[in-house]
């Protein structure tokens, strides 16, 4: 029971966060700029979202024996990287403003955008079986 209680703060202290740095992401975006950045945003985010996830779902899966499901939530919470380290960097190097600086900032992007769908599966599987682990 106390564990339960545990659980249920720290879900809900995680999904502030997320909420937050969606918030704070936004300020600094406008439609117009986003528009602008869409190939980088949904064509390579999307690949190196998707490319990463299998390749570390497959590793986890068969050279680990994990189940699929829980292989396939390895794989995508590792094919994650947080945006506000990766930003910071390419704002003090000054590499935010060059095109592949524009690339990694599209991936940042498509990767928080892919939180909550990855979030939402894990409930889903979850539900399903208990435990993400089963």
């Amino acid at each position: 029971m106390h564990e339960a209680i545990h659980s249920q703060e720290l879900k809900d202290i995680a999904e502030f966060g997320i909420v937050f740095l969606m918030f704070t992401i936004g300020l600094e975006f406008s439609v117009k700029h986003l528009a602008s950045m869409k190939k980088d945003l949904f064509v390579y985010g999307a690949m190196q979202v998707l490319l990463t996830a299998t390749i570390l779902s497959f590793l986890a899966h068969h050279f680990f024996s994990i189940e699929a499901k829980s292989a396939i939530i390895i794989g995508l919470a590792l094919a994650l990287s947080s945006t506000a380290i990766v930003l910071k960097l390419l704002n003090e190097s000054g590499d935010i403003n060059k095109a592949y600086g524009r690339r990694v900032l599209g991936v940042l992007l498509f990767q928080d955008i892919a939180v909550v769908p990855i979030l939402l599966m894990i409930t889903i599987f979850s539900a399903k079986s208990g435990s993400v682990t089963d």
